[in-house]
């Protein structure tokens, strides 16, 4: 019986929600309505023809020939079109239907529309329509659909499907591209200072568009202030404020804050300030072969406090009336914010399309959802946050608690959020962050109020993501250190006079010298338990270090979203770093990359993704790589080939010729003409990827050239990439649970040519053993000089006195280490520790080593407290092995350069014994 109540109960349920959802009133949505005004007797008196635009689920706009209808005080009015430049909810309506009639009320007032009775509507200054909170008394009307009227102005799509988007590719995976990184729900974050322009507005496009408060009625544009930040120097910086684009304060020229549908301004390749995620550009972006984006919600308390000073606050205004500065806010407040513009963004494409659930953008709560979402031939989003006082825990705030980390990652991933960079820019009780450039620094000082902890860079990061030339070069600007004088910080501690060659090889700048604390430790381990996803792009070099050697642990795959290759950069190499272990990078697309050619444009790009997918080819076996946009992250987009006034690309003509329109999408079933949005149109050849909408111009551009089907190939299985990648994610958090989990296959070798002196070891699939020895029993031990029960014995006894042949019989017969693994040294001088070369009293009267074909040496190594390496000479083109007690190799790695520093990491595995091998290459 209580199965049949449920069952009866379900049923209902599924009823009520099948009718919400079938609600008559949401398919009026963007319909042309006759709308008739009926009598008592219900007879028509008048017919209007409206334009029904959404606002909302259940809620309208009413247009009619450049004018929509609004409660003006009580009277019932059409209003030109401009009025929704500032959007107000007296230009919304629900409707309500009684019967086979329907009554509008007005969302702002409550109140509904009436027919004027009085006698005095015959003047001019009397409206025929007024509003009135009586249901009762409210006109009745009738709704019939009529053809050919005006239509609310909106951006098109210049898009004609002809196909069912729905399906996968031939082989079963998923079809389309994914983009990890992108802001688009930013804007009026950073105190409204710099970001500004709606995803969608409920009042329409004008209102979308309309920068008023943030730019003021001068349309006064802070872009030239990002420009230093974002410049790898602060002389860039300073070049790009004078150039003719700025006026004399640095600030861009001025442009018309009601800037639709003229859109003279922007968006733009050079634009950085206002939005390229307009909700009908991403759709248009999804026809083209775009089904995954990953949302990050940001913040910079520290740009917010600079704008909320009392001069920047009061001085702006000044240049521009208008300028509204948004207070304070921490970044979890920020997040808040952006989800609930998520939500409204969903709502508000869901009513577009006719219902709840009818639209085409969706969040992925799961890998097992987002396979669904993209094969259903829809865009799935990913929730993500990128912020420097992420949690609330920055330096200066109350200790961060397990418990409390606890509590805020289950709501947050009850929320939906599934990425996570610990630290953005700014050091917090978490980890270090990554350099990005020097003004960034000085931000970063004014938020912890404290100067960065700087460190030589003798090791670098077997991969780019952040890394200075200003620094790397040693190019401390003269603005900044009069900055500092006047501030009285010494922002550089641990600055002094930079060399230019270090240890005889390229010197790798400075780096942060903080890696995670023992807090950001307890974060990574509980977000791994959620499966939740790690962005590393931002944390220090040791910060990654540190938070690999856990993550590989697990089998954790990492994810790097800003990834470019810089100038001199391996590319493979660097990929290969990543990749090996499962992970993901994703290049950012407006980076000149790797020095080529014709960078910063789609022919630089064909490189870039093919360098990607051969590597994830390799590694992977799917050919496969994604982008990072970062719209509203200060990126831009790839410039046009044919346009020398945003690129200067020599004889582009030569990669390929100009791009055609029409063109038809990959799958053949959407034809792309010229976008238009407002009164511009958008040739790819000229303007590049001025917005998102232009992402199917880009590949065209692309697939005209030479070499790019590999490229292209790669980033339509991105989305399959992403999806396995979390689905891994999602396995390893299983085995967080069991601390003496293992990873069950080691590494392959790995060819790190860009290597100077890497300390991989701070990051290697460790397996856990239960073979520590405590120091009480190190005396009994050493005292033993008779037959050796156990490997973990012999290496934790001084072996003075026991024969080679003792050794090598335990070695060999006993744990299957074969002799070709061995070379025997000239001299025994094995410690209480660490047996640092074992020899072979039978060679006395020779140097050459037994095995010397091999070229191998064997360090069995007991790791508790330190390491002694010290008969670890500085060598060139070395192979490293370690093998457990097992006889297993756990891992294994190519270098170029090895020196006994780097062998220091060996303290960062499980205590126990392991067996350390060196092959020098001939």
């Amino acid at each position: 019986m209580k199965q049949l109540f449920t069952l009866l109960i379900l049923t209902l349920y599924t009823s009520v929600l099948s009718a919400a959802v079938n609600d008559p009133i949401y398919s009026l949505a963007n319909t042309c309505q006759n709308i008739s005004l009926l009598n008592s007797k219900g007879k028509v008196i008048t017919t209007n023809t409206y334009f029904l635009k959404p606002s909302a689920l259940g809620e309208f706009m009413l247009y009619k020939n450049g004018s929509v209808l609004v409660d003006a005080s009580g009277n019932v009015v059409l209003k030109n079109i401009s009025t929704t430049y500032h959007g107000h909810d007296y230009l919304v309506w629900t409707i309500e239907q009684y019967g086979s009639t329907f009554a509008f009320r007005n969302k702002s007032t409550g109140k509904y529309i009436k027919k004027n009775d009085s006698w005095w509507t015959w003047l001019p200054w009397v409206s025929d329509w007024i509003s009135t909170s009586d249901i009762n008394s409210a006109s009745k009307f009738t709704m019939s659909l009529a053809e050919n009227c005006e239509t609310f102005p909106e951006i098109p799509l210049n898009a004609t499907v002809t196909g069912d988007l729905a399906g996968k590719n031939a082989d079963g995976t998923l079809y389309g591209m994914a983009n990890l990184h992108d802001h688009f729900l930013s804007d009026r974050a950073m105190g409204n200072l710099l970001f500004t322009g709606q995803t969608h507005s409920p009042y329409g496009v004008y209102d979308a568009f309309n920068c008023y408060e943030s730019h003021g009625s001068r349309g006064l544009d802070l872009t030239s202030l990002v420009a230093i930040v974002h410049d790898t120097t602060v002389d860039t910086g300073i070049h790009n404020i004078l150039n003719p684009n700025f006026n004399l304060f640095g600030f861009a020229e001025s442009h018309d804050p009601y800037s639709y549908p003229e859109l003279n301004a922007y968006p733009s390749v050079k634009d950085i300030g206002h939005q390229k995620v307009y909700y009908q550009w991403l759709n248009r972006a999804r026809l083209g072969g775009l089904r995954l984006i990953t949302m990050l919600s940001q913040s910079s308390k520290s740009i917010v406090r600079i704008a909320n000073h009392g001069l920047v606050k009061n001085l702006l205004p000044f240049f521009s009336p208008g300028m509204q500065i948004t207070p304070v806010i921490t970044g979890m407040e920020e997040h808040e914010i952006a989800m609930g513009k998520l939500t409204s963004l969903i709502d508000y494409v869901d009513a577009q399309e006719g219902g709840p659930g009818k639209g085409w953008l969706k969040i992925a709560y799961s890998p097992a959802q987002a396979r669904k979402i993209i094969n259903d031939g829809n865009l799935a989003v990913i929730i993500g946050m990128e912020h420097p006082d992420f949690l609330n825990c920055t330096e200066n705030s109350t200790p961060c608690t397990r418990a409390y980390i606890v509590s805020e990652l289950d709501r947050l991933h009850a929320q939906g959020v599934r990425v996570v960079f610990p630290t953005h820019h700014y050091d917090n009780q978490f980890s270090g962050s990554s350099l990005f450039s020097e003004s960034v620094e000085l931000l970063a000082m004014l938020d912890t109020n404290k100067p960065i902890e700087y460190q030589v860079s003798d090791e670098n990061l077997p991969f780019s993501t952040e890394y200075i030339p200003s620094l790397r070069n040693g190019n401390v600007s003269i603005v900044l250190k009069g900055l500092l004088a006047i501030f009285g910080y010494n922002l550089f501690n641990g600055f002094s006079d930079i060399p230019r060659d270090v240890n005889g090889e390229l010197f790798h700048g400075y780096e942060n010298a903080r890696g995670l604390t023992q807090t950001g430790e307890i974060l990574v381990e509980e977000l791994l338990k959620r499966g939740m996803m790690i962005d590393m792009s931002h944390m220090s070099p040791q910060a990654v270090r540190d938070v690999i050697a856990i993550t590989d642990e697990y089998g954790y795959p990492p994810l790097f979203t800003h990834f470019s290759i810089e100038e001199g950069a391996h590319h493979e190499s660097d990929a290969s770093y990543i990749y090996t272990r499962g992970g993901i990078v994703s290049p950012q697309i407006d980076r000149s990359q790797d020095g080529r050619d014709c960078a910063y444009t789609s022919t630089n790009l064909i490189a870039v993704f093919n360098d990607t997918g051969d590597v994830s080819e390799q590694h992977k076996g799917l050919r496969s790589a994604s982008m990072s946009t970062d719209f509203f992250g200060t990126l831009t987009g790839p410039g046009p080939r044919l346009n020398n006034t945003f690129n200067h690309c020599e004889n582009s003509t030569s990669f390929g010729g100009t791009m055609e329109y029409p063109f038809t999408s990959r799958d053949g079933k959407v034809v792309f003409e010229k976008q238009t949005s407002g009164n511009q149109t958008y040739d790819y050849n000229y303007d590049g990827m001025a917005h998102i909408g232009l992402l199917p111009d880009l590949i065209e551009d692309m697939r005209i050239q030479s070499d790019s089907e590999g490229a292209i190939a790669a980033l339509f299985n991105g989305a399959e990439e992403y999806v396995r990648f979390w689905e891994e994610c999602e396995r390893a958090a299983s085995r967080v649970e069991d601390r003496r989990a293992i990873v069950s296959n080691p590494e392959k070798p790995r060819n790190l040519n860009r290597l100077e002196d890497q300390n991989s070891m701070n990051g290697l699939p460790i397996e856990l053993l239960d073979n520590s020895v405590v120091s009480e029993n190190l005396a009994a031990l050493q005292s033993n000089t008779q037959a050796v029960e156990s490997i973990k014995d012999l290496f934790n006894i001084d072996i003075t006195n026991l024969t080679s042949d003792e050794i090598i019989h335990t070695l060999i017969d006993e744990y299957q280490i074969t002799a070709e693994q061995i070379e025997l040294a000239n001299d025994i001088n094995g410690t209480d520790l660490n047996l640092n070369a074992i020899s072979n009293s039978q060679e006395e009267t020779t140097n050459e080593p037994i095995f010397s074909k091999n070229r191998i040496s064997v360090y069995p190594t007991y790791v508790e407290n330190k390491v002694n390496v010290e008969s670890i000479e500085d060598v060139r083109d070395i192979t490293v092995t370690i093998t457990n007690i097992s006889g297993k190799v756990i891992f294994t790695q190519e270098y170029k350069t090895l020196k006994a520093e780097t062998m220091q990491g060996f303290q960062k595995f499980s205590p126990g014994v392991y067996i350390l091998k060196t092959r020098q290459e001939t």
